[in-house]
């Protein structure tokens, strides 16, 4: 049984279909991170420093992919058929593969978002990207806000347009606390 934020990353994919094949796999990783950081061990402190950052990181990678795959099926389609290729070589990166600046984190501010004028080349997909956050975040946010209530102590989004973008989490400025501290992933 997938973990929770396998299921959240991952949703629940077909695995008859390749996009289904490869989210299957990622969530089977989260899950095998998952509980590696979570075993029972008796686990020195040396262990943790030095363990504990690259399975943090792992976890961060694989969910970070599997919202990719999600958003940009071609993408880790494209991957997998590159990687099943005779000519690929495990131990060499492959020029599209998934990197954090640019799939990830956007470029800078970006500039009249909106213009006619502006080609394809030059609208990022970035999940923490301008266009995605007006597109995508800043909507499921706002759809998202009737549901969910403040924990005590919190500030309420809730009450206006949600104005904080993903670039907002990159300052040192103020954190805001997200209006669902502890959103179910299961449908009603």
């Amino acid at each position: 049984m997938p973990t929770d934020l396998a299921r959240l990353a991952c949703g629940d994919p077909d695995t008859t279909s390749e996009l289904g094949q490869v989210l299957t796999h990622i969530g089977t990783m989260i899950d095998t991170v998952m509980q590696e950081i979570t075993a029972p061990r008796d686990r020195s402190d040396k262990h943790v420093t030095l363990y504990g950052p690259f399975l943090g990181r792992s976890l961060l990678d694989l969910s970070l992919t599997a919202l990719i795959a999600r958003f940009d099926p071609f993408r880790v389609l494209l991957i997998r058929e590159m990687q099943r290729s005779p000519e690929y070589q495990a131990g060499v990166r492959l020029k599209t593969a998934i990197q954090w600046q640019g799939d990830v984190l956007g470029e800078a501010k970006i500039l009249n978002l909106w213009s006619p004028e502006k080609s394809m080349d030059k609208v990022t997909r970035a999940l923490l990207g301008d266009y995605f956050d007006h597109v995508i975040w800043r909507p499921a946010c706002w759809t998202r806000r009737t549901h969910c209530q403040p924990a005590p102590g919190h500030r309420n989004y809730n009450s206006s347009q949600p104005s904080v973008s993903c670039r907002g989490f990159e300052s040192k400025s103020e954190r805001p606390t997200l209006p669902c501290p502890k959103a179910s992933i299961t449908s009603s």
